[in-house]
C-alpha cells in the first residue's frame, strides 16, 4: 500500500521534492501528469499487476518532462522487499534499498547523522 500512496503523494503535493514507489500501482494519467518531482520506482518482473501500469505512467512523466526510472528485477514477485514473507528476494530488495538510499541522497543531499555515543547519551 505504501507504494501506491506515495505515488499518489507525488501527483497531489506539488512541493514535494522526490517519490519512491516500490512496487505500488501506478497513478492514472489524470493523476500522474499533476507529478513535478523526480520519481523513482521498483519493482518485480513477475509482478504483473504493477507492470501493466507502467508504459501509461511513464509516458505520461515523459510528456511532463519529470526525471524518472524504474528499475524491474526479473523473477521477483510484488511485495519482494517484504523480509518476512515468503515472496522476500533478498537480492532485489538490497538493490533497491541502495537504489532509494542512493536517489534520495543525490535528490535531497546528505543526511545529518549523529555519532552513536551522542545519541545513547540523548536518551
Amino acid at each position: 500500500m505504501g507504494g501506491g500512496l506515495s505515488g499518489l503523494l507525488a501527483c497531489e503535493e506539488p512541493d514535494l521534492s522526490a517519490a519512491v514507489i516500490v512496487y505500488g500501482p501506478s497513478p492514472s494519467e489524470q493523476q500522474a501528469d499533476r507529478i513535478r518531482c523526480p520519481v523513482r520506482g521498483f519493482c518485480g518482473g513477475d509482478d504483473l499487476r504493477v507492470i501493466a501500469g507502467l508504459p501509461a505512467f511513464a509516458a505520461t512523466l515523459q510528456s511532463g518532462e519529470v526525471d524518472h526510472a524504474v528499475r524491474i528485477y526479473p523473477g521477483a514477485p510484488h511485495a519482494f522487499f517484504n523480509d518476512i514473507h515468503p515472496r522476500y528476494r533478498p537480492e532485489a530488495a538490497r538493490d533497491a534499498w541502495a537504489g532509494v538510499l542512493a536517489f534520495f541522497a543525490e535528490v535531497l543531499g546528505p543526511v545529518a547523522t549523529v555519532p552513536i555515543d551522542d545519541a545513547v547519551k540523548t536518551v
